[in-house]
């Protein structure tokens, strides 16, 4: 991975995913770290957080009723990403005051804390359809990358459930997560852009983390701004 580019802020990231007329599956993220408390499976582990990867995930097909402006009510995830959880198959939970890793990182999540870190869910936002053409209608999912601090690794790898949901990279044993952001858009099908499997996300993150492209700020444990 050579020099990949990196986007803060939502602006940034926005812009360039679905900001022209040809939308991008996905892109790095440039974050701050933060420390705090995970639950795994019942099990509580002190940690360093960042967010690292922005994507799209399809919603669905939307469709114009006139060659007006039409307004569609479409529902959008909320919550941690089901193929996320799918993928961990325990029980998983962040106190919503992680939410300070997202205000430091300027990434806007359109929903309240209590909501984003939370068990999947729904919501329902107008879009805004322009014409009788068909719309591919995506959202912006973030992942986050975790490692547990010094006394919770211990912890982790004496638990062979827990342990078995982190992945070594470069050393170290990180658990990739994700959540679905708000933030969702329609546009022509006919620049739709096929979306990254989860997978694929994962293995691209542990071999940046590998590769020592993406870090964590160590020293955010000795930050009172930077731990919740």
């Amino acid at each position: 991975m050579d020099s990949p580019e990196v986007f803060k802020g939502s602006y940034s990231i926005e812009k360039y995913l679905f900001g022209s007329s040809e939308p991008k599956p996905g892109c790095w993220v440039k974050g701050q770290t933060v420390v705090g408390n995970m639950t795994i499976a019942g099990r509580v582990v002190k940690c360093f957080t960042r967010p690292i990867y922005a994507y799209l995930v399809y919603c669905g097909a939307a469709k114009g009723s006139s060659n007006d402006v039409y307004i569609q009510r479409q529902a959008f995830s909320t919550g941690f990403s089901t193929h996320f959880l799918s993928d961990l198959a325990m029980p998983f939970a962040f106190p919503p005051a992680v939410e300070r890793v997202n205000g430091l990182s300027q990434i806007v999540s359109g929903v309240p804390a209590t909501t984003l870190w939370a068990a999947p869910g729904q919501i329902f936002e107008d879009i805004y359809l322009d014409g009788v053409e068909p719309y591919a209608v995506y959202q912006v999912h973030m992942a986050y990358v975790h490692r547990p601090l010094a006394d919770s690794l211990k912890m982790v790898k004496a638990d062979p459930g827990i342990a078995s949901v982190f992945c070594e990279a470069g050393g170290q044993s990180v658990l990739v997560s994700s959540v679905a952001l708000v933030r969702g858009f329609a546009i022509q099908a006919r620049h739709a852009v096929d979306p990254l499997e989860w997978g694929t996300i994962k293995t691209r993150v542990l071999d940046g983390v590998a590769k020592e492209t993406w870090q964590f700020d160590e020293t955010a444990s000795q930050s009172s701004s930077h731990c919740y």
